[in-house]
This record gives structure tokens, sequence and C-alpha cells, in this order.
């Protein structure tokens, strides 16, 4: 029977998933090898499941929790979670909590989202110019979200407003 084989970690699983224009599948999650070859928690597919040779990237935290992969239109990819090392080739980069990488899966260096900190994402979504949206929550003290824009860059866009408290009623 077919399917997509994931090795190397007692618990593998698939965290988020996209799709791209071309059919091919991004795949996050907890695994470090997708049939039969290391790819650490980040891998793409092509339309008939096969390990899509041209895409590199790689997540290198050991239990990373990924929330969110999306695509932008240049074609960049967009990781967000709980995770802090990636990488496509040595060494290893410090990411906090997202990392964007390249239509080929190099780590876009250029990319510095400015987040504070210590927060997570858990929710991630894309403008059509190439901005974000992010939900985080603080995690010192009580945890509470908010949201931030960030532009293409990642630097917090100021000029967004969005409400300093939400509660349910």
């Amino acid at each position: 029977m077919g399917g997509v084989e994931l090795e190397g970690i007692p618990m593998q699983q698939v965290t988020a998933v996209s799709i791209q224009n071309d059919g091919k599948l991004l795949l996050a999650g907890l695994f470090e090898f997708v049939h039969g070859k290391r790819q650490p928690n980040l891998a793409r597919l092509c339309p008939n499941g096969a390990l899509d040779a041209d895409f590199d990237g790689r997540i290198m935290d050991s239990l990373p929790s990924i929330c969110n992969v999306v695509m932008q239109s240049n074609g960049s990819v967009v990781v967000d979670g709980q995770m802090s090392y990636a990488n496509s080739t040595s060494p290893v980069h410090t990411v906090q909590n997202i990392a964007r990488f390249t239509s080929d899966g190099a780590l876009d260096e250029n990319f510095l989202p400015a987040l504070p900190g210590p927060s997570y994402n858990t929710k991630l979504l894309t403008f059509s110019n190439g901005s974000f949206l992010v939900e985080l929550y603080q995690t010192s003290g009580t945890a509470v979200p908010y949201f931030a824009k960030l532009t293409t860059q990642g630097a917090i866009d100021t000029s967004f407003s969005t409400p300093s408290t939400l509660y349910n009623r």
C-alpha cells in the first residue's frame, strides 16, 4: 500500500500541511526521515508522493511544535510554531519561532522576525503583499494572546493596531 514513510522519532507526525499551486505538498511536524532520506521536520512532496529532491529545508530542533506552514506568492515557505534552529546547510541558524525558506529550501537569512519574547506562535496568515499576521502567546506569566503584523522582512508593522486585551464574555 502506498503512503508517505516517516521515520526517526518515536512519535512521527505531520502537524502542518500546505498545498502549492503546482500540486506539491509541504509537510512540517515531528519526523527525521521521509522515504529514507534525512529531512528533519520539514519536507516537500511531489504530486505523486515522492520526496522533492529540489527542496532541502530543515528544522533542526529535536522536538519542534510546528503550527503552520504557508506559501508566499514568490514561492517562499514560512513555518512557525515553537522552534529555535533551522538550516538548509551548515551551520545551524537560530530562529525565533518563525523561519522563511526560499523555494528550494534554503533558509532566508534576511528574514529577521522581531517578535517579542518569550512567546510562541499559534496562527500565521499571509497578506497578498507578502506581510504576515501572527497570533502570539506570551509565555512569561499568564499566557495572553495578541496579534502582530509583520512586514515582508519580519519587522513589526507599527501602523497596525490591535486590541490590547482580548477576552470572552
